[in-house]
């Protein structure tokens, strides 16, 4: 966020129209020392007489970002990746998306390729988190498996964009060294998903003669893909979906 400049033409230098010393009366901003995204770092700031005034502060309107605002940024980008793609998705974009400036996107991130980062790593660190706290492995493994169908499913409503980037963008992504974390949690979130069909299997409760990992891959696509044609309004509930997911994988179509 910067600071509006005065409309006295390109030369003038910018102004704060707001800024008020500490004892509340209004005051003038004279010079500004701009960075190169013409950021206000800080003002010169002058007394009503006109006069060089003898406090130097930072503009409000300059001050590094609260770091709320990280999650804000990182989520109106995964909309853009979404539905653009990252390639086709500039810095500008998701500057105008979140209503700042484009260099102010760098007081969070230092780069778009962290921005993705951030977006993929997020996501699978709450998709963990309710993985292992609904379908905690002391369950039965039918149960366990339908705990984490049903958490998957309302994870994709909650966040169609995030769930998206990940799925388009991980797997290109998860060898390279900054990943290495990133990587780590989505090995550990496809560990729950084997170990509660190995336990199904050596409970005797799902079928021994069909390899975990093509099991795994199928009920995994069937979830994750129905991001792409069941809308949260659609009164096809996840519930339904659970359901019926669970019904077709453990008991089969035929009639």
């Amino acid at each position: 966020m910067r600071c509006p400049p005065r409309s006295a033409g390109p030369r003038s230098p910018p102004r704060c129209t707001r800024h008020r010393s500490v004892t509340g009366r209004k005051i003038r901003c004279g010079h500004a020392i701009l960075d190169r995204s013409h950021t206000f770092i800080r003002h010169v700031h002058f007394g009503p007489a006109g006069r060089p005034g003898s406090r130097r502060e930072r503009c409000p309107a300059a001050r590094t970002p609260a770091p709320a605002d990280r999650g804000g940024t990182w989520r109106a980008a995964a909309e853009l990746f979404a539905d653009k793609g990252v390639a086709a998705t500039t810095v500008r974009a998701i500057a105008s998306q979140v209503g700042v400036q484009s260099g102010a996107l760098y007081h969070y991130f230092p780069s778009k390729d962290a921005i993705v980062r951030e977006v993929i790593t997020s996501y699978l660190e709450e998709l963990k988190t309710r993985y292992d706290s609904a379908a905690p492995r002391r369950l039965d493994p039918r149960a366990r498996l339908r705990a984490i169908v049903e958490v998957s499913l309302r994870t994709a409503e909650e966040s169609p964009h995030a769930t998206i980037v990940y799925q388009n963008e991980l797997a290109n992504l998860r060898d390279l060294p900054e990943y290495r974390h990133t990587k780590k949690l989505a090995d550990e979130v496809q560990q729950i998903w084997l170990e509660t069909i190995d336990d199904g299997k050596r409970a005797g409760v799902f079928r021994g003669d069909i390899p975990s990992k093509v099991f795994h891959r199928f009920i995994r696509d069937a979830v994750w893909l129905s991001i792409k044609w069941r809308h949260p309004d659609d009164a096809y509930t996840s519930e339904d979906l659970t359901r019926d997911c669970m019904s077709i994988f453990l008991d089969g179509f035929a009639a």
